[in-house]
């Protein structure tokens, strides 16, 4: 039985341009591909860019994507290899620490009055640091990064939320490693 994520009531909200912003539940799936994507980013020797690499596809890209990538990926590693989420949390409040939050005031769908509470100023652009912590964070309260893990396969290494005993992001990579491992034995 699959663990359920977020509800599709669940979710975080910033404020931006006067309006209020729903981010939608699929906020664990953007941070995890982001965090996996960042080491697929490098820097082209001759032309000095930041260049995305997927596929063996060089993409032109924005540094600021890689910025934001690496410091998710850096986080989630160190979430793995710690359980004690204070110097993380310390980390973040830091560089969170100039990011206004505001409580504002909306209707729900019966028409009564109620307050958002915590909501992102973002009129300010946040620097991609700021946005990995606030991206990062926002998962971490819901609970959604418990079970976070790396995969086991070792050309593929990516992050996915997973059972207790689940060792592979997907069904190919355990399948590979059961292979390259059935191999190596009958080598021996």
């Amino acid at each position: 039985m699959k663990k359920p994520l977020q509800s599709q009531n669940e979710g975080y909200f910033t404020w931006r341009n006067g309006k209020l912003v729903r981010w939608s539940n699929d906020g664990l799936q953007r941070i995890l591909k982001a965090a996996n994507d960042a080491s697929k980013f490098e820097v082209d020797p001759v032309t000095g860019y930041t260049v995305f690499t997927g596929e063996a596809i060089h993409v032109a890209h924005d540094p600021r994507d890689r910025e934001l990538c690496k410091a998710l990926e850096a986080w989630m590693n160190r979430l793995i290899s710690t359980k004690d989420r204070t110097a993380i949390v310390n980390e973040i409040n830091r560089i969170t620490g100039s990011v206004r939050y505001l409580h504002v005031l909306d209707i729900d769908q019966e028409g009564c009055a109620f307050w958002h509470y915590q909501i992102a100023d973002m009129t300010r652009i946040p620097t991609p640091t700021e946005t990995a912590a606030l991206m990062f964070s926002e998962q971490l309260v819901m609970g959604n990064l418990e079970d976070l893990k790396r995969c086991a396969q070792p050309d593929c290494n990516n992050f996915f939320i997973g059972r207790p005993n689940k060792k592979w992001c997907s069904d190919s990579c355990g399948s590979k490693s059961r292979v390259r491992t059935k191999r190596k034995r009958d080598r021996s």
